[in-house]
This record gives C-alpha cells, sequence and structure tokens, in this order.
C-alpha cells in the first residue's frame, strides 16, 4: 500500500439535486475511501453558492469541502466515478 496522505476535496453538485442526492454522494465518496483503507476526517457542506462562472447553463451550485487521509488511489477512483 502507498504511503497514506491528506488530501483536501471540494465538489460543487447541481443545484437540482436535493439533500438526499447530496448524502447519497457522501456515501458512495465514502464507500471508495473506505474501501483503500482511507478515512474521512472532516465532511463540511458550504450550502448552495454563487458560481464564479456559469456551467451547464446553472449559476449556482452545493459546495461541499471533505479532508481525506489515505493513498492516492484514492483521489483517482473519485475522479473516474464522476459519482452521479
Amino acid at each position: 500500500m502507498s504511503e497514506s496522505r491528506q488530501y483536501e476535496l471540494m465538489y460543487v453538485i447541481s443545484p437540482d439535486v436535493g439533500e438526499d442526492g447530496v448524502a447519497e454522494l457522501h456515501t458512495q465518496i465514502e464507500t471508495i475511501v473506505t474501501g483503500l483503507d482511507g478515512r474521512i476526517t472532516k465532511n463540511e457542506n458550504w450550502g448552495r453558492r454563487r458560481l464564479a462562472y456559469e456551467i451547464n447553463k446553472k449559476r449556482e451550485g452545493t459546495y461541499v469541502v471533505a479532508l481525506i487521509e489515505g493513498p492516492g488511489e484514492i483521489l483517482s477512483l473519485i475522479h473516474i466515478c464522476r459519482c452521479r
């Protein structure tokens, strides 16, 4: 296993996704992290905020920040997952 490090993951969720969808996405990310012997040390939902620029015709998004400890493979799997 590779060296364990701390990473900060910030993701923006479409404003069309409700609280249940945000919780489901967090569960998917947590499953990936724990599957590689990592752990989420902090998870903060910053709520809906205005985006700096329009993305897919949306001007707002729900911001979530997580601190993750574990091997670097965790981030590549989360990136590949593009959890929806």
